[in-house]
């Protein structure tokens, strides 16, 4: 889903790729986030404990790891970053008059309180679901929402600033 993307007027362009791009995210998430377990938990069974004395002894589990680390709020910066540069440059290609939005979601002539609102919501629900497979134990596929996010608003920015000029 492309946010803060401006055409002219007068230029015919669909909306309905959004619609499946935002479809087929939903259903690519939903597949990752069906997959549990992890291979990084360590779970000890009955015949890995010692017993001495009577009492169980087992090997220590590893600490546990940080979720939400420095790597994790980086890409998240970055996708706020990227999200606050998008909006931005739409706002101003919109105040022109000669320019509409054609992300579905925000309508043709959105305020600042609807994009960031939207934008906000999709940036929020890409970054949860980069920290419950970053928990998973997911090492690199954790980054591909954020990336995703970040590289799509830079696009919209982009492009907002292309047809600008």
């Amino acid at each position: 889903m492309m946010t803060g993307v401006l055409v002219p007027k007068m230029s015919i362009v669909s909306g309905k790729w959004a619609t499946v791009l935002l479809i087929s995210l939903v259903l690519f998430s939903g597949r990752l986030h069906a997959q549990e377990g992890s291979a990084t938990r360590a779970t000890l069974a009955p015949a890995d404990a010692m017993v001495s004395g009577g009492i169980a002894i087992s090997a220590p589990l590893p600490p546990p790891r940080r979720t939400a680390d420095r790597p994790f709020w980086t890409m998240v910066a970055l996708t706020v970053g990227s999200s606050v540069f998008d909006g931005e440059t739409t706002m101003q290609g919109l105040e022109t008059g000669r320019y509409h939005e054609v992300n579905p979601l925000l309508g043709a002539h959105p305020n600042r309180l609807r994009f960031y609102a939207t934008a906000g919501a999709t940036d929020a629900a890409m970054g949860l679901l980069a920290w419950h497979l970053k928990h998973d134990g997911h090492q690199k596929l954790w980054k591909v929402p954020l990336m995703g996010t970040t590289v799509v608003h830079l696009a919209g920015a982009i492009n907002n600033i292309v047809v600008e000029r």
